[in-house]
Order: structure tokens, then C-alpha cells, then sequence
């Protein structure tokens, strides 16, 4: 199970790409899953693709979110100037140039 990260524009300006224009985030949510990752033969229901039940005797592994992370970026669709973040506050440029280098990288 891996734990949600929000990023949001923030006061930031728009970058080349959402990697660079959402870099606002959220503290972590690890209250509850907000992916999962599964054997299908060890689940006996999914729902909604956020939560799963396991089999008797499956294992259930929380990962750490330093570990591994779904960013979630909330205001992709979102208009300018709007936000569904309201604690998106810590700056985190980890992802950004370097998912921008490797796309640039890959179009060519």
C-alpha cells in the first residue's frame, strides 16, 4: 500500500511541463492508501482501485512513503488560481528537471 503526496502550483509560476508548475506539496497522507499495488491471486476484492482485500493469510506491506510515493497532482485540471490543496505549502523541486531532461531526451 503506498501513501499519497499532493502537489499543487501553488505561488510558483508554470513551468515547461506539470512537473515543474506543480511543485507545492502536501505532507504526506498516510492515514490511508491511496494505491495499491497486488498479486491478483492473493486479493479477493478490489475497491475503487484504493483499498483491497486480501486472502486469508495474504500479507499486507504498508511502504514508507520516503521509500515510494504516488504524487498526486490535484490541480492538473484544475482552473488558474484555484486549488484543492490548501496545505500544499512545502516546495519540493525533486522531480522536476529531471523529468523534464528525460522527456526532452525522449522526444528526440
Amino acid at each position: 500500500q503506498l501513501a499519497e503526496v499532493q502537489f499543487a502550483q501553488g505561488n510558483g509560476s508554470r513551468g515547461k511541463s506539470l512537473f515543474t508548475t506543480y511543485q507545492y506539496r502536501s505532507p504526506p497522507r498516510v492515514e490511508m492508501s491511496h494505491t495499491i499495488l497486488v498479486n491478483p491471486e492473493n486479493v479477493v476484492e478490489v475497491g475503487m482501485g484504493h483499498f483491497a482485500f486480501p486472502r486469508f493469510g495474504a500479507i499486507t506491506v504498508n511502504v514508507s512513503h520516503d521509500v515510494f510515493r504516488i504524487n498526486h497532482y490535484v490541480d492538473f485540471v484544475q482552473p488558474e488560481g484555484s486549488s484543492r490543496c490548501d496545505d500544499c505549502t512545502l516546495f519540493d523541486d525533486s522531480v522536476g528537471l529531471e523529468m523534464e531532461e528525460w522527456l526532452r531526451m525522449s522526444t528526440q
